[in-house]
């Protein structure tokens, strides 16, 4: 990980389109040695959510209009409703951003 950490920067401190080319296929061979990359994002989330990144957005622009209308209980049952798909929510000051919470493995 730490060598793929490593190409990363490598990337973004680039100065040439050919030298950001060379790390990123260098990164993207690597990573998947790791079977890492492996997945567009769309089709990891489908795998790992039990919900699309459409629905989810959908959800969010609802809660936010909720919020806007002092609808609070329902905002918080938008919230809880994409908690219980494995969903986690967090507001910061320019919007609200989602992750997929890691299954357990029980």
């Amino acid at each position: 990980m730490n060598v793929l950490h490593r190409l990363t920067k490598q990337i973004h401190n680039a100065t040439t389109d050919k030298e950001k080319s060379l790390h990123a296929t260098t990164l993207k061979n690597s990573a998947q040695l790791c079977a890492l990359l492996m997945k567009t994002p769309n089709d990891w989330f489908q795998d790992n959510a039990m919900i699309s990144a459409d629905d989810i957005e959908a959800k969010i622009a609802l809660r936010h209009d909720a919020k806007k209308r002092k609808d609070f209980p329902k905002a918080d049952d938008l919230r809880d409703e994409l908690l219980d798909l494995g969903i986690e929510l967090k507001d910061t000051p320019t919007g609200t951003s989602w992750s997929v919470i890691k299954k357990s493995s029980s």
